[in-house]
Order: C-alpha cells, then sequence, then structure tokens
C-alpha cells in the first residue's frame, strides 16, 4: 500500500469530496458536423408475409452497431472519463511477483489517460483505503498517480473486497465535480473467500478481473453482473496487463451512455415477448411497447435483440394498396458521449409485405440464420448457468451432460462456422466442458470460466483472458500496443 505519509485517516472520518475539478472543455469542438450517429437496422425472420394467409408470430432482429472512433474528428475522439480502480494489496498465495504486475497495469493506465480524464486508486487488504483520490491526469496529475503506484506494497491478512469496492463507490457518489458523464470501475482482486455482495443498484458499471483458480468469483460476478459491467477470469498476474489494455481500450472509446431502445407496434399486432439477455426490459401499452436499456456502446460494437410479434390474420385489411402495411416503429435514445449532446435516431419503419413474386425455395427464410445464431447463443447462456447450478450441487454428470448435448447441438448448426458469434460459443462450451471433468477441477477454474462466459453471452461483450481475444459481439475491440 502507500507510504505512511500517504495514507489517508479512516475513510468513515471525512467525505470524498475533494476530487480535482474537471478542465474546460473547448465548446467550438462541438460545432459544425454532426457526430456520427448509432446505426440501428429491423431485420425481419421473413423477407415477406402471405397477408391472406393466417399469421401467428414474427421474430424481428434489431442491430444495433455504433460508428467507428475514426468517424469523429480529430480533436472529439476521446470521451472524458472518471475512473476507479480498487485492487487487492493483500499476500497473494500463488505468486509473489504479483504486486510488480499491479504496478505495470497502474503505469499503464496513468500513461494512457489523458488531462480530460480523472484516476483515482483504492487498496485494500484488511482494510480499505483511497490511496489517490480522484486526480486529473495532467502532469501534476500523473507525477502524482506514479508515485503513489510505484509506492504500494504487499500487506498481510486476508482481504475485504466488499470495502474496497464500497470505498471506490463513494469516491464516484461524493465527488465535487461530477460533470463527467461515463464513470467506471475497474476491480482487481485473488480473495479466496469474499463476503456475499448485498442486493443493491450499482450506479457505475464494474470491471471485475479474478485472478488466480482460488478467487472468490461468484462474489466478483455478483458485482459486475448487477452493474451491468463485466467479469473476467484471469488465471494469472502476468495476464493483467494484457487484459486492463484491452479493458482501458474499450474505455476510452465508449461513444454513447445510457443508450435505450423503444419497441412499439402498430395495431392489432401484439408483443409476445422481447428477447435481450442480461439487459432490463420495460414493457408498457398492453404489449404494444417494450423499451431496453441498452447500456454504452464502445466504437464499432454490435448489438442485439429480437422480438416475438403476434400478427392476427385481420391484419392483411390494413394493407394499402402497394401491397405493405406498417408493423414496427423503433427508436433508440442515448446520450453522446463524444459531443455531450442527447441523440433520438429513428430506424427505417418494418413493414409488412405482400408476396408479388415467386421465392426460390427457402430464399424467404434467408435472414433465419441471423436470428437463429442470436437464439444459439441465449440458450448457451442458459445452459451453462443450468450445468453450473447442478456442479454446485456436487452432480457433475449432469452439468457434464448438458454442455456435452449443447456442444452436438452447435456442432449441427449449418452456419455455426460461418458466425463468429456461434463459432466463437462452440469454442466456449469445449473449453468449459474440459474444466468440469470432476468437481475439484470445477472449483479450481472452471466455476469462474463459466461465470465470465455468462457474462459475455448475457451483455454481448467482447473479453480478454489474456491470452486471446475474442471478437465475437464487436466488429473492433480497441487495444494498445
Amino acid at each position: 500500500m502507500a507510504s505512511s505519509s500517504q495514507q489517508e485517516p479512516h475513510p468513515s472520518l471525512h467525505l470524498y469530496n475533494d476530487d480535482d475539478p474537471l478542465p474546460a472543455v473547448d465548446d467550438e469542438s462541438n460545432d459544425g458536423d454532426e457526430a456520427p450517429q448509432v446505426r440501428i437496422e429491423a431485420i425481419p425472420h421473413y423477407l415477406a408475409l402471405d397477408a391472406s394467409a393466417s399469421i401467428s408470430s414474427l421474430y424481428v432482429l434489431i442491430q444495433l452497431v455504433a460508428p467507428p472512433m475514426s468517424e469523429f474528428r480529430k480533436e472529439l475522439r476521446h470521451a472524458p472519463i472518471d475512473l476507479i480502480i480498487v485492487l487487492d494489496s493483500s499476500q497473494c498465495s500463488f505468486d509473489d511477483s504479483y504486486m510488480a504486475h499491479i504496478k505495470d497495469a497502474l503505469h499503464f493506465v496513468i500513461q494512457n489517460l489523458g488531462p480530460f480524464d480523472r484516476l483515482s486508486i483504492v487498496s485494500f487488504a484488511n482494510q480499505a483505503r483511497r490511496i489517490l483520490p480522484l486526480r486529473a491526469m495532467n502532469g501534476r496529475g500523473r507525477k502524482h498517480a506514479m508515485a503513489v503506484a510505484e509506492s504500494m506494497v504487499v500487506e498481510g491478512g486476508s482481504a475485504n473486497l466488499v470495502e474496497g469496492l464500497k470505498q471506490g463507490i463513494r469516491v464516484l457518489e461524493e465527488r465535487q465535480y461530477d460533470e463527467n458523464q461515463f464513470a467506471s470501475i475497474i476491480l482487481l482482486s485473488h480473495t479466496p473467500q469474499a463476503s456475499p455482495i448485498r442486493d443493491k443498484h450499482f450506479q457505475f458499471p464494474i470491471h471485475a478481473f479474478g485472478i488466480g483458480r482460488d478467487h472468490d468469483a461468484v462474489a466478483m460476478h455478483v458485482a459486475s453482473d448487477k452493474s451491468e459491467g463485466s467479469y473476467t477470469f484471469l488465471e494469472s498476474y502476468g495476464t493483467v496487463l494484457e487484459a486492463i489494455s484491452s479493458c482501458i481500450g474499450g474505455l476510452l472509446s465508449v461513444v454513447t451512455h445510457d443508450l435505450r431502445i423503444t419497441v412499439e407496434v402498430t395495431s392489432p399486432v401484439q408483443i409476445k415477448e422481447a428477447h435481450a439477455g442480461g439487459f432490463e426490459k420495460i414493457r408498457s401499452g398492453k404489449n404494444k411497447q417494450v423499451a431496453v436499456c441498452a447500456g454504452d456502446f464502445y466504437a464499432d460494437q454490435k448489438k442485439e435483440f429480437v422480438v416475438h410479434l403476434s400478427i392476427p390474420q385481420l391484419f392483411c385489411q390494413y394493407i394499402d394498396g402497394f401491397g405493405k402495411a406498417s408493423l414496427v416503429n423503433i427508436v433508440c435514445l442515448y446520450d453522446d458521449l463524444v459531443t455531450q449532446l442527447s441523440v433520438l435516431v429513428k430506424c427505417p419503419l418494418l413493414e409488412l409485405d405482400r408476396p408479388t413474386t415467386t421465392f426460390l425455395p427457402g430464399e424467404e427464410f434467408r435472414q433465419g440464420n441471423e436470428i437463429n445464431a442470436f437464439f444459439a447463443c441465449l440458450i448457451c447462456t442458459q445452459r451453462i448457468e443450468l450445468a453450473r447450478l447442478y456442479l454446485e450441487e456436487g452432480n457433475v454428470s449432469n452439468a457434464k451432460a448438458i454442455i456435452s448435448k449443447m456442444v452436438r447441438f452447435l456442432e449441427s448448426l449449418s452456419f455455426t462456422d460461418r458466425d463468429d458469434r456461434c463459432r466463437w460459443a462452440l469454442a466456449e462450451m469445449r473449453e468449459i466442458l474440459r474444466r468440469i471433468g470432476s468437481l475439484e477441477e470445477y472449483k479450481a477454474g472452471g466455476r469462474a470460466y463459466m461465470l465470465s462466459t455468462i457474462t459475455s453471452l448475457k451483455f454481448q461483450r467482447a473479453m480478454t483472458r489474456g491470452d486471446r481475444l475474442p471478437r465475437a459481439f464487436t466488429t473492433r475491440e480497441k487495444a494498445f500496443d
């Protein structure tokens, strides 16, 4: 931890309202051309429907793709961030050099944040302390942060992960200057057993990195899951720098904040179900409207959702003389973190077409593979969660049977080799099967691996485990050389 001259009084004795003021932003940078927007596309399962037939349901895939950073003007390419790093400084049982790896990661973060970004560091062992107040990463702040990072030492005793996380959240909650819309927490820990994370609303995303096979994967996964952050399993401290590099690269390329997509259908069509993975859904209007809170988007990131519609036969009377009738209206609202403006984007109206031509066999279903791939990943999430329940009860055979069946299912799909998500999901299921050969193997890394995969699937987020960088849910994952 920090030297005694840098230690603060006990955190309960004062507020964390001593953060650096935010530097003034040149308003002229928001003038001129409008910033690029998130692109939305609605893809029905069918290219056209025969309105004279009895229509029961229709699946619609909604794709959202964030613009690349290259589309923004150069001076607008970095959305300011308030970042809190909460790290475990207790004795590590499996790596004597872990503090050196931690310092390397901290140095990397400090060097890659800019003067409009602010950084705070919280260290925890038996107690948790904020060792670096929220400081702007200008010349003076960077020098201060480097000195704090270098002064850290290993502490004895067990680690109080919950208290460390609590202090990190306090730093953000008690800021005097909170104009930075984007704030995140990075949590690193090798703690074998943590206190339970109580059910509470986390206002800020927590990106948790569980290190080593003995860390408390459940506690760290709960924190990330409740905050719609990410949970990553790292088998050793040697992979920390690469993982943090990828995480920081993503955080520094976030372009939208609090994106909310709203789907509204025309009468008499109804919404039977909205499939959104781990994202919050809000239904209203007697099955006429659903909103999905999709969170933050990195540049180039793609997220998908599926809406299942019920279409009665009488809908054919709404078709106009051109053989079309409006079906779904989709809009999304978000804060553009680069321009600091609220943005409303409308999707082209989805209409029901009366077939006027004869399709070749199977052509009317050609959009179906994208929807099927979405559901295949959704099913993977459910099967991993079910298998994990069996493993927690000690039933290894049932868990292995569930994962084995999912492997065979993915292998049987004709499009798996051509779809990045399904190809990645298949590799994950095979690796999970390898890691749950016995209850001992499950406890020694299998549990953490499964929870990490669940996080990625639920929130459609690529992750880095240090050895490889899956790109299943993004066309670009920014990483530093």
